[in-house]
């Protein structure tokens, strides 16, 4: 099933939220997950939100940016077009990620 013609190809750069101050020395990638997945119960995320967390996680620099695709969101997830978009806007709406519309 092709999902092409229904994806929106508006680049995004996503930037996962940092704890951690330029001074100190970064926490381990795995300190890091650990600390995403708390601050997802803190805020009480939806499941898609928390999918779409982890997934972005694994594309992050680190500098904790990203810049995926939402057809590639879309395949990594199994989520709809619009469940990327709601769970996005979920992240951006609790302070989790922020995102960046990229100008072509």
């Amino acid at each position: 099933m092709s999902r092409t013609g229904s994806v929106s190809w508006l680049p995004c750069m996503i930037a996962i939220m940092q704890t951690d101050t330029p001074r100190m020395r970064r926490p381990s990638r795995k300190l890091q997950l650990k600390n995403l997945l708390r601050h997802c119960e803190q805020k009480n995320l939806t499941v898609k939100a928390r999918l779409l967390l982890v997934v972005l996680f694994g594309f992050t620099d680190d500098d904790g940016c990203c810049w995926p695709s939402q057809e590639t969101l879309m395949a990594l997830s199994g989520l709809s077009e619009t469940a990327v978009k709601t769970g996005l806007r979920e992240l951006a709406r609790t302070h989790t990620v922020m995102q960046h519309r990229l100008r072509a």
